[in-house]
């Protein structure tokens, strides 16, 4: 696959992300003597972004054999996705446009959206899934669940909402199961490892919250 480059800017010090090129099979950042970083933040990697938000964790993310790069997302407004920026709930309403992404020209990904801080009653919610992507043709997908907007209780803080991309196996297509009436309680690691993805390849976040005053 080719992983070409792609920008995110933070919006809280301008500081940008960029994500390298790379080519051949997916191999560590060590053996491609290539490691994604910041800027204006040279010892810090993209992976390092998201542990630093305690998403590696909070996820059971493994990067021990690829790198993470960034994927671009865009919602109505031109108003970007940008590595844990703040939007509402409003501006995020609708399903953005995922672009950007660059995968290999037969290969297949799967693209999730979950929000890990809801409350303990409903765990992960899954809030968006499309399977059997072409490449990065995402109209060319598979719904398996509907796009549901961030909805975040009133004051409950801050939410993260996580999109990853994994590239599917050459053993077939990612089942279409109908996953909107099953939104909570989404185990991420059962389903990566039910379906045998491999990833997350491509990710991205933004933050959102209800405030009563």
């Amino acid at each position: 696959m080719i992983i070409m480059a792609t920008v995110c800017t933070f919006a809280d010090d301008n500081s940008t992300l960029t994500a390298g090129q790379s080519s051949g099979e997916i191999t560590s950042a060590e053996e491609e003597d290539y490691t994604p970083t910041i800027e204006c933040r040279p010892n810090v990697t993209i992976e390092d972004v998201f542990r630093e938000n305690k998403i590696i964790d909070d996820l059971s993310l493994d990067f021990s054999e690829h790198y993470l790069a960034l994927v671009d997302i865009e919602y109505a407004g031109d108003l970007q996705v940008s590595c844990g920026n703040e939007l509402t709930p409003n501006q995020t309403a609708k399903e953005p446009v995922v672009f950007n992404y660059h995968s290999g020209w037969y290969e297949h990904y799967s693209v999730v959206m979950i929000d890990p801080d809801a409350p303990k009653d409903k765990g992960t919610v899954l809030h968006w899934m499309v399977v059997n992507i072409p490449g990065s043709n995402m109209t060319q997908g598979e719904v398996a669940c509907p796009y549901f907007g961030p909805k975040p209780p009133m004051d409950h803080g801050l939410h993260r909402y996580i999109s990853l991309i994994y590239l599917q196996s050459d053993e077939g297509p990612v089942a279409v199961k109908d996953w909107s009436q099953n939104r909570y309680n989404f185990n991420l690691t059962s389903w990566v490892q039910d379906n045998n993805l491999h990833g997350p390849l491509f990710g991205n976040f933004f933050k959102a919250q209800n405030k009563s005053k």
